[in-house]
C-alpha cells in the first residue's frame, strides 16, 4: 500500500453517486476521502485529510494490531477503511442506514469488516467483546453518559477508547463565523442551544469540557491516558488547535480499568 494515497473510493464508479445520494453526503465524501488537501475552507488546519494521515494517527493511538476494533459512529466508513488494514476484525456502528451502505461501499473488499446499525446509547455487542473503541467526531451528538456506559459495557479490560468533541473554543468560533462572515441564524441558534444544553445538564446535542467527561469517567472506573487537540497525537490536525485560547476540539485517550 502506498502512504500518500487518498482513501480508495473508486470516483468514476457508476454506482458511486448513486450510493452518496444527497448533495451534503458528496461534498462530505469529497472533503473528507478524496483526493487529498482538497479541505481547505475557514475551519480547517494545513494538513490534508489522505490516508497517510490517517494512518499515521491510529498508530499514534495504539489502535494497530488489535484482535477486535469498534468503529463507533462510524459514518462513511473511512475510519473503519484504515483501521480493517491494522487490525484483525474492525465492526463499524453508525444510526444512518444511508451512512452504513455508504460505509459497505467503500469498504466492499474489506473482508474483515462488518456493519450495524444502532445507536450508540444501546449497542447490542457481548460484553466484553472489544479490545479497543474508535470514536470520532460524534460522540457530542449522543447521550454521552449513555454511550460512555455502552463503551464500558462491551470493553474488555485494559481495553481502550479513543473518543473526540467539541469543546468551547469550536462554539465560539461557529457563533462568530456564521453571525458575521457567512451568516447563518439557524446554525448559530443550533449551537447556541448546544451550549446551552451543557449549563442544562442535558448531554446530548450539547457541547463538552474535559473536566465533564472526567467526571463520567470516573463514575466508570475508567481514566483518560491522554488528551490533546485534535490531532494533536500524530501532530496532524484536521481543526485549529484553539480559538481565542479556547480548546477547539480535544481528543483523549481512555483505558478502562
Amino acid at each position: 500500500m502506498e502512504w500518500d494515497k487518498e482513501i480508495e473510493i473508486e470516483w468514476g464508479a457508476p454506482e458511486l453517486f448513486e450510493v452518496l445520494g444527497d448533495e451534503y453526503s458528496r461534498l462530505f465524501a469529497i472533503a473528507e476521502l478524496s483526493p487529498k488537501d482538497t479541505n481547505r475552507n475557514v475551519f480547517s488546519s494545513k494538513f490534508g485529510r489522505g490516508q497517510k494521515n490517517y494512518i499515521k494517527r491510529i498508530e499514534a493511538l495504539g489502535f494497530v494490531g488489535k484482535e477486535k476494533v469498534l468503529d463507533a459512529g462510524c459514518g462513511m466508513g473511512q475510519w473503519t477503511y484504515v483501521l480493517s488494514q491494522y487490525n484483525k476484525t474492525v465492526v463499524g456502528v453508525d444510526c444512518s442506514e444511508h451512512r452504513i451502505n455508504i460505509a459497505k461501499y467503500l469498504n466492499r473488499k474489506r473482508d474483515n469488516v462488518s456493519f450495524l446499525q444502532e445507536t450508540l446509547e444501546n449497542l447490542s455487542l457481548a460484553p466484553q467483546s472489544f479490545d479497543a473503541i474508535f470514536c470520532y467526531g460524534v460522540f457530542m451528538f449522543t447521550d454521552m453518559q449513555k454511550s460512555l456506559a455502552a463503551f464500558k459495557r462491551i470493553l474488555k479490560p485494559d481495553g481502550i477508547i479513543f473518543l473526540n468533541f467539541n469543546d468551547i473554543g469550536h462554539y465560539v468560533h461557529r457563533i462568530l463565523h456564521h453571525t458575521f462572515e457567512v451568516k447563518d441564524e439557524k446554525l448559530v441558534e443550533q449551537y447556541l442551544q448546544m451550549i446551552a444544553n451543557y449549563y442544562k445538564g442535558y448531554y446530548r446535542n450539547s457541547l463538552m469540557t474535559l473536566e465533564k467527561i472526567s467526571e463520567f469517567l470516573g463514575v466508570l472506573k475508567m481514566e483518560i491516558v491522554y488528551k490533546g487537540y485534535d490531532g494533536e497525537c500524530a501532530k496532524l490536525p484536521f481543526y485549529r488547535e484553539e480559538f481565542f485560547n479556547f480548546s477547539y476540539i480535544t481528543e483523549i485517550l481512555i483505558k478502562n480499568k
